[in-house]
């Protein structure tokens, strides 16, 4: 199957950081794509008051963008979990914190 022509390298032989770049975008598709649909949520996550959570959900939000193009990537499935799992992680080191001041 032929490459889609926004994913050819411009350059002969590609730079490590192009081949990087065109590999995530054979699964995430073009940067200006997947970087806009995250871009949609930020005025939304930017309500959440609480700093740490915020950057938690921005990077479930991340992984969400990457399953639409690629649905049955386990590994961003699994990074969901984990980032869920910080946030309860956060919660419960602050409660910590305020227990032993």
């Amino acid at each position: 199957m032929a490459k889609p022509n926004h994913l050819k390298p411009r350059y002969s032989p590609p730079r490590v950081e192009e081949k990087l770049v065109l590999e995530r975008g054979k699964h995430y598709g073009h940067p200006l794509d997947n970087f806009s649909d995250i871009i949609v949520v930020d005025e939304v996550l930017s309500k959440c008051a609480d700093t740490a959570v915020r950057h938690a959900l921005k990077m479930i939000w991340l992984k969400v963008t990457r399953l639409i193009e690629t649905p049955d990537h386990q590994d961003s499935v699994d990074d969901i979990k984990g980032y869920a799992e910080t946030i309860n992680m956060i919660h419960a080191e602050r409660k910590r914190r305020e227990s032993d001041d």
